[in-house]
């Protein structure tokens, strides 16, 4: 018999069953489960003493219309191969969706693997992006350089953090109505969340004013470097531009290959810049659909359709 129930126990059997069912970097592995995993709430299924499945609640401070509300963004949703095709991650999932309606949640979100699956549960997407893959980093001639610089934060102190975590707030907040908050905390933790896999976080400023930021991490697999960057935010009217600044970086550190995920936010039809990229880059690139974010709201008789086109989270845990 199935049973459930929150986890309180070692953090070394959950990682166990972390690392069985997902492919993760041992590097960023290790951070989530030294910095991010020991906040978390860890629903977990029982076969007598056998963990067989979990889901995971990672609390956020979130900005909603302009307010501060707490919310969970799921991640870690896994059932071991044996058990699934049984229900339980669906009775994993009622369960949490409970537990978080009566803590008086308003929303959750994720990132789902199969958007299907979250679709029959009345999760609806609220945020996508795009992979745009250069397989091969040529920049333009033109490169524009005069205006715009990356500035890694690494060793920015808190006073700068806060400043420009406020800073972010703000300019977020001018398009959406619904982001994760920016503050010392979410700052370092994206930061080590990076720095963790030979990587770090960039912000962008042009002209001196702060405008954005991007992750990148590098992964060298035998003689071929790549690099990823998962998570990218800038003003609309920049993005093509600091797109061929992080060519430039990345050829800067030596890799082979690059991988930009880039918000549909900012690939709208009156910038064309699916088709400026294609005009400019033909076979050099290639262009992917992004995972996305989809969310489930506990506000009685209200879906998540009114925060489509106006949420940013970009957050990968």
């Amino acid at each position: 018999m199935i049973t459930y129930d929150f986890y309180s126990g070692d953090l070394s059997c959950i990682k166990c069953i972390w690392d069985e069912i997902f492919a993760d970097p041992e590097e960023f592995t290790g951070y989530y489960f030294d910095v991010i995993c020991k906040k978390n709430i860890i629903l977990v299924a029982w076969n007598e003493d056998e963990i067989v499945g979990m889901v995971h609640l990672n609390p956020y401070d979130v900005l909603y219309e302009g307010r501060k509300e707490k919310s969970y963004y799921i991640v870690g949703v896994c059932v071991k191969e044996k058990y699934r095709f049984h229900g339980i991650m669906r009775e994993m999932m009622k369960y949490v969706m409970e537990f978080m309606k009566n803590e008086g949640i308003k929303f959750t979100f994720l990132m789902p693997k199969d958007e299907a699956y979250y679709v029959g549960l009345g999760f609806e997407n609220i945020y996508s992006n795009i992979e745009v893959k250069y397989n091969k980093l040529v920049l333009k001639e033109d490169l524009k350089k005069e205006n715009l610089s990356f500035e890694n934060i690494s060793k920015y102190s808190d006073e700068n953090l806060s400043s420009m975590g406020s800073e972010l707030n703000r300019i977020l907040g001018e398009k959406f109505s619904y982001y994760s908050k920016r503050d010392i905390k979410y700052l370092r933790e994206f930061i080590m969340e990076h720095e963790c896999q030979s990587g770090g976080v960039m912000a962008i400023y042009n002209q001196d004013m702060l405008t954005g930021y991007f992750s990148y991490d590098i992964y060298v697999q035998q003689d071929k470097k790549d690099m990823y960057v998962e998570r990218f935010c800038t003003n609309d009217t920049d993005v093509e531009n600091v797109l061929e600044h992080i060519k430039e970086f990345a050829i800067g550190n030596e890799c082979d290959t690059l991988c930009v995920t880039i918000p549909n936010d900012t690939i709208k039809p009156s910038n064309n810049l699916k088709e400026k990229l294609i005009e400019i880059e033909g076979k050099n690139i290639k262009i992917y659909k992004g995972k996305g974010i989809m969310a489930y709201s506990f506000i009685e008789g209200q879906d998540v359709g009114f925060m489509k086109n106006k949420s940013f989270f970009d957050e990968i845990v």
